[in-house]
């Protein structure tokens, strides 16, 4: 497995995600608030410099990622149970 250039920390809740999100490359680390859409969370992990490594807590079982399928091509997610 590729070492990561960006790492992606979800906290996963009912009605919002917070993403902090670290540039391996430059050590830069950034905050992003978005509302619990799955799928434009998903878009936007995918969209980030890659290799990207994301890891979730979520007050949500993981089943709760239905896109990832979709997505696994784009960034490797590990999920921690809360």
């Amino acid at each position: 497995m590729a070492k990561a250039r960006t790492v992606v920390g979800l906290d996963v809740h009912a009605k919002k995600i917070v993403a902090a999100v670290l540039d391996v490359e430059t050590g830069e680390l950034q905050y992003f608030g978005m509302t619990a859409d799955i799928d434009k969370t998903v878009g936007f992990c995918a969209g980030l410099p890659r290799p990207v490594r994301v890891a979730s807590v979520a007050d949500t079982p993981a089943p709760a990622w239905p896109p990832l399928p979709r997505a696994s091509a784009s960034f490797r997610l590990l999920t921690a149970p809360c």
